[in-house]
């Protein structure tokens, strides 16, 4: 957009001005963005425009004079840019804290004075609104870029409206004398004072020059540094002095100069003088200025670009595997010419340590075989040369801009390694460890051939920025891994704690259940009732422990993710009414009563197991939670789906658990008042999903509990056994 802009030759200032500064709101996302512009005697400053975003408005007005805020008139005078990050307290800007920021909330300032043909035209004010903002490196370079915009759009506007004032007859005029209009000629005595000559570039009339030293048109600082006599001594010596550099006008003004001394002879030898030519370059300067900006801009925005996709390659997945070699393609297609990513290979399921993972990626099929070969030769103890713990155990990158024949000898360790270096040619280098959370965990290395821009500081900091977001997103899938891998050890005892647990506890209730028909046979005077109520108890006790090994298994099962199903042609209802006579007694137990509302023949395709398993679960947990009071099943058959609902009048579920119950060891009430591991929901949600099917809650505290299970009826052929992918809808035939 402002480069866009910047190459707009026909708009007139005020426009160009007003969209510059609305785009420089939205890309740095500041409230309040101005120009000021000073009166001619830079006593005072006054805003020409504001655009304020928040209000989406342009206004003006304002106006400040050296007087008022005198630390802030030299900031402008003396800094490249005024970065305020505290604008209350830095001693530039403080002078407005009690006025002007505290009256608009301002928290952050970002100036950046603007000049135009060596003078002071103005400045360009970034006002934070809010909490306090460190200006970043880059928001202060574009900051500046758009500074020199506005100084260009001056000029421009400046220019046009000179043109238009000129006649044909000015215009050849003007272009007579403009080959010399930028050139000054001084002559000189032995001491550097001026005799005579032009002051058609620093203004001053030759009488007023006369006698002065030529230093009068140099800057303070370089007085004091001695730049004269530096020239005259290297103009005696050499035959000739060129510099470039700030020097000063008659106005105060500075222009960037060009000055060539020679020193004059006379016959006899003796110096007679010296002559200096003086050329004004600030237009080529400033043009050099723009063209660096607009450089540096497309960098910026370039590095911005990388490491997008590189983010959106790390956010996009918990795989190492699927980390790395997409983002070793990135560097190659927008950085590097090769790049060697390793990082950890993920645990493997015997528990063993990690492995190491390397990926190779290069422009052009023979500098990537270099790489790989360089990679296998470098991954052998012995070939590593003193640079190694500098990045693989203190995690400090390397920056080699030319690879030479020294930096080859102290890399490698041994010969095959420097051989494989030298073959690579005279490149540069960059090494970048992966590091995360104090661990080193790979390393970013990247190659740029002879032909390409050697690495800089600017890449080294980009580069470990990518390193840091890769090396964060490696480690994030190594937690991950290791997770997975406890989550799997863990299910893994379950289920063989729940198989150890099964066959002694199928003996106990079988001899349990021994214990009570015989007693029944036995008259009642002869076994005391308290006994037979013992007998009872521990039965129960047993078919309670039973069902808690059987969600145990269960739950080891959906944790694997995938669930067997059974499927035939089964008559819900009647299941419906088995059910509900096996809990006539614990109802009764609990106070409560069970009543039925089901249509009839409400045939279709499930796992008739299962189905019980899901209605033993919701009416035990609808007995358990209901507080004595009655609680009612309802089923109702459609054309292609039936919905089963069981609903209490118990103690309710709060709207925030009610999404959580359905989690695995989740409940909403406390498990001191209420048995159960919590997997019972947890396990009927994944049974009804298995049937391609929904549960759902409505409840609130005191008021009962409602769920509600749809179903569809032809989910599948009768008679057909499924092993269902849980949270999918793919299915495969079961293992026979």
């Amino acid at each position: 957009m402002l480069l866009q802009l910047g190459a707009e030759q026909d708009t007139d200032f005020g426009t160009f001005l007003n969209r510059l500064l609305k785009s420089d709101s939205a890309i740095l996302g500041v409230d309040r963005v101005s120009f000021w512009t000073f009166e001619p005697d830079l006593s005072v400053i006054r805003c020409t425009t504001l655009y304020c975003a928040h209000e989406d408005r342009f206004s003006g007005g304002e106006e400040f004079s050296e007087p008022e805020t005198p630390r802030y008139f030299r900031a402008l005078r003396e800094d490249l840019v005024i970065s305020a990050d505290d604008a209350l307290r830095d001693e530039r800007t403080a002078e407005f804290a009690d006025t002007y920021l505290a009256e608009h909330g301002i928290s952050s300032m970002l100036d950046v004075p603007v000049w135009r043909d060596g003078r002071l035209s103005g400045v360009l004010c970034h006002e934070h609104v809010g909490p306090q903002r460190i200006w970043q490196p880059e928001e202060q370079t574009f900051a500046l870029a758009v500074g020199q915009f506005i100084s260009m759009g001056l000029e421009r506007d400046e220019r046009r409206k000179t043109e238009e004032a000129l006649n044909e007859s000015e215009a050849r005029f003007a272009a007579l004398v403009e080959s010399a209009k930028d050139l000054s000629l001084l002559l000189l005595d032995p001491d550097g004072r001026v005799r005579t000559g032009t002051h058609r570039v620093h203004g001053f009339p030759v009488q007023e020059l006369a006698g002065q030293p030529l230093s009068s048109l140099f800057t303070p600082q370089d007085i004091e540094e001695g730049r004269l006599e530096r020239a005259l001594e290297v103009a005696c010596r050499e035959g000739k002095f060129e510099s470039e550099g700030w020097l000063l006008r008659k106005d105060g003004s500075r222009y960037w100069g060009r000055i060539v001394l020679m020193p004059l002879y006379r016959q006899d030898g003796t110096l007679r003088g010296f002559v200096t030519i003086t050329r004004d370059l600030t237009e080529q300067r400033l043009a050099r200025d723009k063209e660096r900006l607009l450089e540096e801009t497309r960098r910026s925005e370039e590095r911005q670009r990388l490491l997008a996709d590189v983010s959106a390659i790390v956010n996009a997945s918990l795989s190492a595997q699927r980390i790395i070699r997409p983002a070793a393609h990135v560097m190659v297609n927008n950085f590097a010419q090769g790049c060697v990513l390793t990082a950890p290979r993920p645990l493997r399921s015997s528990g063993r340590a990690p492995t190491e993972r390397r990926v190779v990626a290069a422009r052009g099929e023979r500098l990537r075989e270099e790489l790989e070969r360089l990679s296998e030769v470098f991954s052998q103890r012995g070939n590593w040369g003193a640079w190694v713990p500098e990045v693989s155990r203190r995690g400090r990158s390397l920056l080699i801009p030319k690879l030479g024949d020294t930096e080859i000898n102290r890399l490698a360790g041994a010969e095959p390694a420097r051989a494989l270096l030298r073959e690579l040619g005279p490149g540069s280098l960059l090494v970048v460890p992966l590091s995360a959370r104090r661990r080193v965990l790979g390393s970013l290395v990247l190659f740029r051939g002879p032909g390409e821009t050697p690495f800089g500081a600017a890449d080294l900091q980009l580069a470990e920025e990518v390193g840091r977001r890769i090396a964060f997103a490696a480690d994030n899938a190594r937690l991950y891994d290791l997770a997975r891998e406890s989550i799997r050890v863990r299910d893994q005892f379950l289920s063989i704690a729940a198989h150890e647990f099964r066959t002694p506890l199928t003996t106990l209730k079988l001899q349990l259940q021994l214990v009570e028909r015989t007693l029944r046979a036995v008259p009642e005077a002869a076994v005391p009732m308290s006994e037979r109520r013992h007998v009872a108890l521990a039965l129960r006790q047993v078919t309670r422990l039973g069902g808690l090994v059987q969600e145990l298994l269960d739950v080891s099962r959906v944790s694997a993710g995938m669930l067997d199903l059974r499927r035939d042609s089964i008559d819900l209802s009647a299941l419906v009414r088995e059910v509900a006579e096996i809990f006539e007694s614990e109802a009764a137990r609990a106070g409560s009563t069970i009543s039925l509302s089901i249509d009839e023949n409400v045939i279709g395709q499930w796992d008739r197991g299962r189905l019980e398993q899901v209605l033993t679960n919701l009416l035990s947990n609808a007995l358990r939670y209901g507080a004595g009071k009655p609680v009612e099943i309802l089923l109702r058959g459609g054309p292609e789906e039936v919905f089963l609902i069981v609903r209490d009048r118990g103690i309710g579920i709060a709207p925030e658990d009610q999404q959580r119950i359905f989690g695995r060891f989740e409940r909403a009430a406390s498990a001191r008042h209420f048995g159960g591991l919590g997997l019972g929901l947890f396990i009927t949600r994944r049974i009804v999903e298995a049937h391609r099917g929904t549960i759902e809650v409505s409840s609130q505290p005191g008021e009962g509990s409602t769920f509600v299970v749809r179903l569809p009826r032809w989910a599948a052929t009768a008679g057909s056994r499924e092993r269902v992918a849980l949270g999918t809808e793919t299915t495969q035939p079961a293992p026979h």
